[in-house]
């Protein structure tokens, strides 16, 4: 995965999948505010997940931060906003 410009909802699904055992993670816009949990990824799930994002696109989330992004779009909005400001 390359440090693109933007953080997309179909690389959040991939990177949510890598290394999942059993039923995968699926995310399409109509749940873009649905809660993580009820998405079948939990908090360390969630974890993982924005440490891909971090190492993916090179942005920093503080750790603090993460328990806030409860939802796919809250996640895109706080990375892509994280993405804008670097590239000022």
């Amino acid at each position: 995965m390359s440090s693109n410009a933007t953080l997309r909802l179909e690389s959040i699904q991939e990177l949510a999948n890598m290394g999942r055992t059993g039923q995968r993670v699926v995310i399409d816009q109509s749940m873009l505010d649905d809660d993580f949990d009820d998405l079948g990824v939990d908090s360390l799930a969630l974890i993982e997940l924005v440490d891909r994002i971090q190492e993916a696109h090179r942005v920093r989330v503080d750790d603090d931060e993460v328990s806030t992004l409860r939802t796919p779009r809250l996640l895109l909005a706080h990375v892509n906003g994280l993405l804008k400001s670097r590239a000022r």
